[in-house]
This record gives C-alpha cells, sequence and structure tokens, in this order.
C-alpha cells in the first residue's frame, strides 16, 4: 500500500486559513458596529455577532456566486483611482 498525498498544498492551506481570519475580522467590526449602533449597550454580543456572521456570510456568498458565475460589475471610471470603491 502506498501513502496518499494530501490533496491540498500548504499554500492553499494557507490561503484557506488567511480567508477564514479575513472573514472572521470582517464579522468582528460588524458586530461591533452593531454594539455601537444600539448605544454601546453591554449584554447583547451573541446576538450582535450571530447578526453580523449572518451579514457578512450572505454578502461573501453573494460575491462568490458573482465570481464564479463569471459576471462582472462596471467601475465608476470618473471616480479617481486613489478613492476605495
Amino acid at each position: 500500500m502506498t501513502a496518499h498525498a494530501s490533496s491540498k498544498s500548504p499554500a492553499s492551506v494557507q490561503q484557506h486559513q488567511n480567508a477564514a481570519l479575513i472573514l472572521e475580522d470582517q464579522i468582528r467590526r460588524r458586530a461591533y458596529e452593531l454594539y455601537e449602533r444600539r448605544g454601546s449597550v453591554d449584554g447583547h454580543d451573541m446576538e450582535d455577532w450571530l447578526r453580523a456572521e449572518e451579514e457578512i456570510r450572505q454578502i461573501s456568498d453573494v460575491l462568490l456566486a458573482l465570481f464564479f458565475s463569471g459576471a462582472t460589475v462596471k467601475s465608476d471610471e470618473s471616480r479617481p483611482s486613489h478613492v476605495p470603491g
């Protein structure tokens, strides 16, 4: 019997870990926005986290669907290149 090599390269594992960290950071930031929007009232941390997680994952799913569908988003060419879109 031969040993099977892992189907994921170290680079792909690292990319997956980086993506997970980015996603978690986006959720954390959104949860904090929700906390601030409510007047910084404590006691709703789980509610804020779950809502933020749902919102960010929905956005992520839409972006992935657009990416894999080959759809393009028309950019606003009138915006200066140094201003984020």
